[in-house]
C-alpha cells in the first residue's frame, strides 16, 4: 500500500551508498546475501528472547535488501541477458526466507503461537502465488512495472507494512498473537485484491 511512495522517497538516499559500493565492485548478489544473513541472525536472536538485537538486525537486513537493486543497476550488471529476472528471483527468495524465519522464531519462543504462525505462512503462500500469477499475466506491466523482475501490483499489505508489523511484534512480544492474526487476515485480503484485479483488468493494458 505504501511501497511505491516509500521507494520514491528513499531512492535518492540509497543512491549514494549504492554508487560507492558499485564503484568498488561490491556484487549485488553479495548484498542480497548480507541482507539474508542479517535477517536470519535476527530471527535467531528473536527466538532466544533478545528482542532489541533482533529488531536491529532485521532493520539492517531490510536496508541491505533495499541496496542490492540499486547496486546491480549502477554496476551495470542488469544489462546482462537475464540478469534482472535472475537477480529479482534471488532477491525475492531471500526476502521470503527472512519473512518466514521471523514468525517461526516467535513460535519457537512461544509455542502457543504455532497455529497463528502456520496460518500466516499459508497466507504468504497464497499471496505469493497471486503475485507471480499477476506479474506473469502481463496485464499490469505498463501501469505498475518499474523495471524489476516481477510486477508488484499494489495491495493492502506490501513490504512497508510487513516491516512495520514485524518491528512491532519484535518490540512488543505480548502483542504478537494479535499482530499475527491481523497480518494473516490482511495478507489474505491482499491476495483476494490481486485475484480481483486479474479478473477485471484486460489481458493487456
Amino acid at each position: 500500500m505504501l511501497d511505491h511512495r516509500l521507494r520514491a522517497g528513499l531512492a535518492p538516499a540509497l543512491e549514494r551508498p549504492a554508487g560507492r559500493l558499485a564503484r568498488v565492485g561490491f556484487p549485488a548478489d553479495l548484498m542480497t546475501a548480507v541482507g539474508l544473513g542479517l535477517g536470519l541472525a535476527g530471527a535467531v536472536a528473536l527466538g532466544g528472547g533478545h528482542s532489541l538485537i533482533a529488531l536491529v538486525l532485521f532493520l539492517a537486513g531490510r536496508l541491505a535488501d533495499g541496496l542490492d537493486g540499486p547496486v546491480a543497476r549502477l554496476s551495470g550488471r542488469m544489462r546482462a541477458p537475464g540478469a534482472v529476472r535472475r537477480g529479482g528471483y534471488v532477491d525475492l527468495g531471500a526476502d521470503m526466507i527472512v519473512y518466514i524465519a521471523y514468525p517461526v522464531a516467535l513460535a519457537v519462543g512461544r509455542p502457543g503461537l504455532g497455529t497463528a504462525v502456520v496460518c500466516l505462512l499459508g497466507a504468504y503462500a497464497l499471496n505469493l502465488a497471486t503475485l507471480v500469477a499477476a506479474s506473469r499475466s502481463g496485464r499490469f506491466d505498463r501501469v505498475h512495472g518499474d523495471g524489476r523482475s516481477l510486477v508488484f501490483t499494489p495491495g493492502l499489505v506490501e513490504g512497508a507494512e510487513t516491516i512495520a508489523v514485524y518491528s512491532l511484534w519484535t518490540l512488543f512480544p505480548s502483542w504478537s498473537a494479535l499482530l499475527l492474526w491481523l497480518l494473516t487476515g490482511a495478507v489474505v485480503i491482499t491476495a483476494v485484491q490481486r485475484l480481483r484485479m486479474m479478473r477485471t483488468v484486460p489481458t493487456r493494458l
